[in-house]
């Protein structure tokens, strides 16, 4: 009985000291993206699995803060606590939606919780705040290796041109969005599917890809034709009779829409706008007016220009630049018989968005993230955001080599195209 006793005694001590000292294998990386020193101090505390430490070191930190809310959150990741980790990490987020912090806890949290394709996006979102990371970047691969391996087995065993073979396909480009082969697939089982819609995002990004592949640009003439949009069927057509050497088919087809556009409602100085190969200030503005008439309100006093007596668009000038969507210069000419380019017009865009924000005026703009960003606007630029936001909306195309070209002139179909667009994004 006494033996018995001493042993149940040695159990319960070793019992105890195990709760003292919890082992883990959640591993965090070696920097805690942080430059708070108490932050710091109690993460080279988490590294060791002293949490007792740690604590006394977070504690420090103010408690108001999405820091401490993080810290917080670390610390019941480590122990295994992943849904109170989960609620920590939220909070913080809450507070303070670009904590590197918050963001990596709630990443490793999807990760380990089997929530792959959200880690996955939180890991990339990381690496453009430290795109040096090596933790970051093996996180992100080993994820993008072991869910490619999983997904291509699973399309093995999947019937070719079904709604499971689509999804798989369309989880393999989260990990692989430069895959054109798995593109080439999408946009084939949309149209096999008659998804006419998400067959035209597939096709436009292997259009970027392979421009000169002209039964591409076919199908993509086609959809716009069946879904009435001649604007951008012209478009594209132009595009046919570029990669096709101005062959003849090209030339009808062109022909063809062009024909029907002059039959459309659109009164005829706009479509007069719409055929030009280069448009004036006072043009754009024509143009602009036409399409968000309906929105533009003077509630300031009128600016007196000072140049449009020779416009056709007087009107729509004046009331362009007293709402500083096309701003006057500051000697109050508008400048009417000036050449924007394509730069000019993202800056007249974002001068439309923000006006229209301010009417209460919401734009719900339909996102396709897998056509590429443009190589020739640097991250640096004050409008790189815009500018990848305007070409992912399709409201603005890439041109040769995946490039936005900012100095290009504008034509009067391709500003068409994205006023036509935007409006029809307004929710």
């Amino acid at each position: 009985m006494k033996k018995i006793l001493i042993f149940l005694i040695i159990i319960s001590f070793y019992s105890c000291l195990s709760r003292q000292n919890i082992r883990t294998i959640i591993e965090i990386p070696s920097t805690p993206l942080s430059s708070d020193n108490y932050f710091i101090q109690g993460w080279k505390e988490l590294e060791r699995n002293d949490f007792r430490k740690a604590e006394i070191y977070f504690e420090k930190i103010p408690p108001d803060s999405p820091l401490y809310l993080t810290a917080q959150g670390f610390l019941n990741l480590k122990q295994n606590q992943l849904q109170t980790a989960r609620n920590l990490f939220e909070k913080a987020l809450t507070e303070d939606p670009f904590l590197p912090q918050a963001l990596l806890g709630k990443a490793m949290v999807e990760e380990l919780q089997g929530k792959f394709q959200e880690a996955f996006n939180l890991y990339n979102r990381l690496l453009l705040i430290q795109p040096e990371n090596y933790w970051l970047q093996s996180r992100k691969q080993k994820i993008k290796e072991t869910q490619s391996i999983r997904i291509k087995s699973e399309l093995d065993l999947a019937e070719p041109h079904s709604q499971k073979y689509l999804k798989l396909l369309q989880e393999y480009l989260v990990y692989n969005p430069d895959d054109l082969n798995a593109q080439q697939k999408i946009s084939e089982t949309y149209l096999s599917l008659k998804n006419f819609e998400e067959a035209l995002k597939s096709l436009i990004v292997l259009h970027q890809a392979y421009p000169q592949d002209t039964s591409i640009i076919k199908k993509i003439v086609s959809i716009y034709i069946d879904k009435e949009e001649l604007e951008n069927a012209l478009l594209y057509a132009i595009k046919f009779e570029t990669a096709s050497a101005k062959s003849d088919e090209a030339a009808a087809l062109k022909e063809s829409i062009i024909e029907k556009l002059k039959l459309s409602k659109i009164p005829l100085k706009i479509k007069q706008i719409i055929f030009k190969d280069q448009i004036n200030r006072s043009e754009l503005a024509g143009i602009i007016y036409y399409y968000f008439s309906d929105y533009l309100k003077m509630t300031t006093t009128p600016e007196i220009l000072t140049d449009i007596t020779s416009s056709e668009y007087q009107k729509e000038c004046v009331i362009l630049a007293s709402l500083k969507i096309m701003p006057a210069r500051a000697d109050h000419s508008f400048d009417i018989y000036g050449i924007p380019n394509r730069n000019s017009l993202v800056i007249f865009l974002k001068n439309l968005f923000e006006y229209l924000a301010s009417q209460q005026i919401k734009i719900k703009l339909d996102i396709n993230e897998t056509i590429p960003e443009p190589l020739d606007i640097p991250p640096e630029h004050n409008l790189f955001e815009l500018i990848k936001l305007l070409v992912k909306a399709n409201i603005l195309t890439l041109k040769e080599n995946n490039t936005f070209q900012p100095s290009a002139n504008l034509n009067g179909l391709e500003v068409l195209i994205a006023l036509k667009t935007i409006k029809k994004s307004i929710n």
